[in-house]
């Protein structure tokens, strides 16, 4: 038998965990990936109209401090948040962890120095 290691009474991949397991990672799944997509839908749709006053109240908190041309930005800091937060649990490996860090941070530098958002 195998059990989790922070609670020793479940037992873990029996039918009563496979269908909790199910419903977390769809809740991971839809919070780490639908959210960034339905902002970027939403952004996407607006493009045109994004400093409209009935836009700007309804999204304008996502963009309202960085310049005009890069209101996307909030987007890409809450992906690279996730990366750094999210995706680094499922990598066993602390060298790889490392190594993944790294590479995100250094992408992330370079795009805040190609864009220059604030």
């Amino acid at each position: 038998m195998i059990f989790l290691r922070q609670d020793y009474t479940v037992n873990c991949y029996t039918t009563e965990w496979t269908v909790a397991s199910l419903f977390v990672f769809l809740v991971i799944f839809l919070f780490a990936l639908g959210f960034p997509l339905y902002l970027v839908f939403k952004l996407y749709r607006h493009r045109n109209e994004l400093y409209h006053p009935k836009i700007r109240a309804s999204y304008g908190f996502l963009y309202s401090r960085f310049r005009r041309g890069v209101e996307f930005w909030e987007v890409h800091e809450i992906l690279r948040k996730t990366l750094l937060t999210g995706v680094m649990v499922y990598i066993t490996s602390p060298i790889l962890q490392i190594q993944f860090a790294m590479g995100v941070c250094m992408l992330s530098l370079s795009t805040l120095n190609l864009f220059e958002p604030q």
